[in-house]
């Protein structure tokens, strides 16, 4: 019994080590404790009510009734409870019903009651004015959580387990004892005689954790490795360390990559340049900024690594959450959902007029001029991806002169393209469809239903980025002339 004491204040040390290593608990703050009961969650409570004066820490208690172990589960409920009342601790609770959320959403009861109990952990913190919540996970958790993943085929996100710290939502999720072995934490609760609860679920061996624990560790012990959980908690560190090197590396290069309004867009060559766990790690950062939800597994990293690898034009892939990815002749485009099916439109031109459909926002000018007033036309040479491909478009608006005489009085529209629309472009030998010139303009396929086209009547008259109808040209004969000016707003 007497070595129990420097053991328990060694656990301590290490632990207030661990924290300050990983910079779990800045000074002065709030920090929300998830205690179900058990000598984990009542152990770190000591610890934090232990430091807490020294680094200003004001400790609250949150625990949450999963609705899972009837009276048990209330005995747990009421013991915390009690706990912190008799300890001055402002403590919060609630109840909730995992086995109908995870009938209702698909999910094992473990993936339900973990969705419900962060959420009521966010909504506990955010009552509390806490911007950290800790959890008493042990070093046993790490081990069993990495075989746990490893089991299931994780690939480098998952085999690093749990971290030491994560942030989600503004929230710091900190995990003090994680470098402690739950035969350390049972002496300390021995040691300072810290009551705590026994959660007899632990022993049922129908879940896969609690076999990994009861019977997987216990034999790679027994018949491999006596230290083999040390060996696994390490292979959980190195994991770790290569994630947050290969995420370092991922956040660099989408960094680099252009925008459009929801869509990201990478170079084909570059990104299939990456070793292959860089490019899963850019597709989850890209699919997690553009708001998809879910994440894309080995399937889906694979499909988009031969969708840049192929050859040809346009061709897409779906991504979980409604995302998409485009392969768009040099580049990869990552976005939310397909743009070629947006809906047509056609309105007036007039000066002013506007088109905002995202990621397109442009402004159109018009202003009649006296044929005399036009004395020598200067076209800018400008190609259609440089106008609509993508960045902010061209610096200065495009500008065409139109010949009035050639409308017949009927008034100009600005519309989207239409199944066979053709026209001839200025010096061109002949008519061309609008589609061919798209094409040959490596006009992206999901921006050709949603770029302006300048008609009269059933003719078109101008498609900017490409010549002016030669119907519509100026000549020296021309009586009536219409400037227009046509500005791309803001970035694609």
């Amino acid at each position: 019994m007497g070595a129990r004491p420097a053991a328990s204040a060694e656990l301590i040390r290490r632990a207030e080590r661990f924290i300050r290593e990983h910079r779990m608990l800045p000074a002065g703050g709030t920090v929300l404790v998830a205690v179900s009961g058990g000598p984990d969650s009542m152990v770190l409570l000591h610890l934090l009510r232990s430091i807490a004066p020294a680094r200003r820490l004001s400790v609250r208690v949150a625990h949450l009734h999963h609705g899972l172990r009837g009276r048990e589960a209330d005995r747990d409920l009421a013991f915390v409870r009690d706990f912190c009342r008799a300890n001055g601790i402002r403590f919060a609770s609630a109840r909730a019903d995992a086995a109908a959320r995870a009938r209702a959403r698909g999910l094992s009861i473990e993936e339900a009651a973990r969705e419900m109990r962060y959420a009521f952990l966010r909504r506990a913190a955010a009552r509390a004015g806490a911007a950290v919540v800790a959890l008493g996970h042990t070093a046993d958790d790490q081990v069993e959580t990495f075989l746990l993943r490893l089991l299931r085929g994780a690939g480098w996100r998952g085999l690093a387990a749990m971290r030491p710290v994560r942030v989600e939502g503004g929230l710091r999720y900190v995990r003090p004892l994680l470098g402690t072995w739950r035969s350390e934490v049972l002496a300390h609760a021995a040691a300072h005689r810290i009551p705590y609860r026994i959660d007899r679920s632990n022993m049922d061996v129908s879940f896969l954790r609690n076999r990994i624990r009861r019977r997987l560790i216990p034999l790679l012990r027994r018949d491999y490795n006596p230290g083999i959980a040390e060996v696994l908690r390490r292979c959980a560190a190195v994991s770790a360390d290569g994630s947050a090197f290969i995420e370092a590396r991922a956040a660099r290069i989408l960094g680099r990559a252009s925008r459009r309004a929801g869509a990201i867009v990478l170079r084909r060559d570059r990104f299939l340049a990456e070793p292959g766990v860089v490019r899963a790690a850019l597709l989850v950062r890209a699919l997690a900024e553009l708001g998809a939800a879910g994440e894309p597994d080995a399937a889906d990293v694979g499909a988009v690594e031969g969708l840049c690898r192929g050859r040809g034009g346009y061709r897409v892939r779906l991504l979980p959450g409604g995302a998409a990815a485009a392969r768009e002749h040099a580049h990869l485009v990552l976005s939310r959902g397909r743009l070629a099916g947006s809906p047509a439109y056609e309105f007036p031109l007039e000066d002013g007029a506007r088109l905002d459909r995202p990621p397109l926002r442009v402004r159109f000018r018009a202003a009649a001029l006296p044929a005399g007033r036009v004395r020598r036309l200067r076209r800018r040479r400008t190609t259609l991806a440089e106008t609509w491909g993508g960045g902010a478009g061209p610096r200065r608006p495009l500008v065409e002169h139109v010949s009035l005489d050639a409308t017949g009085g009927r008034p100009l529209v600005v519309r989207s393209r239409r199944p066979g629309d053709r026209y001839r472009p200025l010096g061109a030998p002949g008519g061309r469809t609008l589609k061919k010139i798209m094409i040959d303009g490596k006009l992206p396929l999901p921006l050709r239903r949603l770029v302006p086209v300048i008609a009269c009547g059933d003719r078109i008259v101008w498609f900017p980025g490409a010549p002016i109808a030669d119907e519509f040209k100026v000549t020296p004969a021309t009586r009536g002339v219409l400037r227009l000016a046509v500005e791309r707003r803001g970035r694609m």
